[in-house]
């Protein structure tokens, strides 16, 4: 066992039982440990957590491995005293260790919740009764045994299995019903059914939207149950696998990354190995899903360890927001203050001259929300965090290289321009692309080549991009469906080069801007004419101590600006 340092740090959940009100003392409870760094990844994986007082393994535990320390997390019935220890890989004589030995079953087993046979084999292809998978998912939640048969009538008393029945019916993962047909082999419908109202029992797990509830991505969605189709929406929903089988289409290109059909099979028996595999990873999401931040020396020294203030922003500027809670908390992702979306530009501004947050990251200000602030008679604070530009883009194979800024000027106020040989580029068409008013690239396109004007109205009509994503492909979008012509759109360096390479852009390219082109070099010497800042705006009477102010300046401190390199922005020290 590993020697384990420092003392049990316990987050309490306070859960509801299937929509029902929660209790007065929460029945579960997310606790963790921190232990010495693992001398390799095998020891990570296989230490756990086990019941003092009992010596069984606590099955939802895990350990996980963060660059400010190693911890144990366990999530078990609250007040369960526990420790990390490391088990040994079960071995089966039926299963060749080293040759595709199954993960989930090496898991599965040492925790206890999928045992092998006397003789010492697993059985990996035999299916599972129900009797079986009561006692697994018993097994998992570390129940105790109930007593009684669940009001089943072909459940008997005595049964080996009828203590894990009563346990889970009392809980509600099992229906009342005159039987429990316990001998019957366990489908992956009914499978996913009880490990969702498992889930609900023992944690949180949100309803599922109408788009999710649909099972409109999977080619078998329809053939779902109507009591299970609830169950697969809302753990696909939260990201919990659900045995969904993949198959490529036999004649597709081999770079068509969707040419592929997923399947549920609801109908079909679930094995032995199918449950492990299936098991080990609702395990490792769910702890996920609820390990805590726990605040690292940054946060401690940052004075951000007990507090954060409400944050909002750009789209551009989620990534940053992700990577300073993840620079600032173990677990970050986790944080109850850390925002799931951005506002966008203007909303964010609105919610911070309205009170609603208390720092917003985001570019320059467009005209509007200057005049907002000043309606408000809120006065606003700018402090520099991270460099940016405002960049354009064409199609790759457009000969064009580059445009003056009075050519930019003249294409969207104008519309001057029809054709790119008209600003230096090739005899082809030119279709320029803009975004909407209250996006922050047009805060960048009023400050530097709009003034009082508008983008033409012909422009704002036919080519406008409604999301920061888009506009890079409805250029390309717009230059397949018009071969021969080349479209102009704009956007913030960083996001282009971060956000492009995972909504694609393999077929744009840059272009100068009064003969520099946009670079991490030109935009820090401050040569290309298009730099600019992003900002950590903060309403002016913050006070001096609040949460907001400490972020701030964390954010150009040493240990925030490598917060903003790794979150792919350009750091002010490079400037």
């Amino acid at each position: 066992m590993k020697r384990y340092v420092g003392s049990l740090l316990a987050v309490i959940l306070v859960f509801s039982l299937c929509g029902v009100a929660a209790a007065e003392e929460p029945a579960w409870e997310i606790t963790y440990q921190q232990v010495e760094d693992p001398a390799d990844y095998g020891v990570e994986q296989n230490t756990v957590a086990r019941n003092t007082k009992t010596g069984e393994i606590l099955p939802i535990s895990q350990c996980d491995f963060s660059w400010e320390g190693t911890y144990v997390y366990a999530y078990a019935p609250a007040g369960t005293e526990w420790e990390p220890v490391t088990v040994e890989p079960a071995a089966f004589s039926d299963l060749e260790e080293g040759s595709g030995y199954p993960y989930g079953i090496s898991q599965m087993a040492a925790r206890g919740v999928l045992q092998g046979t006397p003789e010492g084999q697993f059985l990996p292809d035999k299916t599972l009764s129900r009797a079986e998978m009561a006692a697994v998912l018993a097994r998992l939640a570390s129940l105790p045994d109930g007593s009684g048969t669940g009001g089943y009538a072909d459940v008997p008393a005595d049964s080996w299995y009828a203590g894990s029945v009563t346990a889970l019916q009392e809980l509600g993962v099992l229906v009342p019903d005159t039987n429990f047909f316990p001998d019957r082999e366990v489908t992956r419908q009914e499978l996913v059914t009880m490990v969702c109202r498992l889930t609900r029992a023992i944690g949180t797990l949100p309803s599922p939207d109408a788009d999710a509830l649909a099972l409109s991505d999977v080619a078998d969605g329809t053939s779902v149950a109507d009591y299970a189709r609830e169950a697969y929406a809302a753990l696909r929903q939260a990201g919990f696998d659900v045995l969904e089988d993949v198959e490529w289409w036999e004649d597709a290109p081999i770079d068509a990354l969707d040419a592929y059909d997923t399947y549920l099979r609801p109908g079909m028996a679930v094995s032995r190995a199918q449950a492990a595999e299936f098991l080990t990873r609702y395990v490792q999401h769910f702890l996920r899903r609820v390990q805590p931040a726990i605040p690292t020396q940054a946060a401690e020294e940052a004075g951000l360890a007990d507090e954060m203030p409400r944050i909002d922003g750009s789209t551009s500027t989620l990534p940053l927001t992700d990577a300073l809670y993840n620079t600032l908390f173990v677990n970050g992702y986790n944080h109850p203050m850390r925002p799931d979306a951005h506002s966008k530009t203007i909303d964010s501004y609105k919610r911070l001259i309205a009170g609603e947050a208390d720092i917003i990251l985001v570019p320059d200000p467009s005209s509007a929300v200057t005049d907002l602030a000043a309606e408000a008679q809120v006065e606003l604070e700018y402090i520099p965090i991270a460099s940016e530009a405002l960049v354009f883009f064409t199609g790759k194979n457009n000969a064009a290289e580059g445009l003056t800024s009075e050519q930019i000027r003249e294409i969207y106020v104008d519309n001057q321009y029809q054709n790119w040989q008209e600003v230096g580029g090739p005899d082809a068409p030119l279709a320029a692309f803009c975004r909407n008013n209250d996006s922050g690239s047009h805060a960048q396109m009023e400050r530097f080549f709009l003034g009082d004007a508008s983008i033409h109205a012909d422009i704002q009509r036919e080519r406008t991009s409604v999301a920061m994503a888009s506009i890079l492909t409805d250029v390309q979008q717009y230059e397949r469906e018009h071969p021969g012509s080349f479209a102009l759109g704009y956007s913030m360096y960083y996001y282009y080069e971060q956000t492009g390479m995972i909504v694609g852009r393999e077929n744009l390219k840059l272009l100068a801007v009064d003969g520099v082109l946009p670079s991490e070099a030109s935009i820090a010497d401050g040569s290309y004419p298009l730099a600019t800042y992003y900002y950590a705006v903060l309403r002016k009477d913050t006070p001096e101590d609040a949460p907001a102010r400490r972020l701030a300046a964390w954010l150009t401190s040493e240990a925030g600006q490598a917060a903003i390199q790794l979150a792919g922005f350009g750091a002010l020290s490079a400037n």
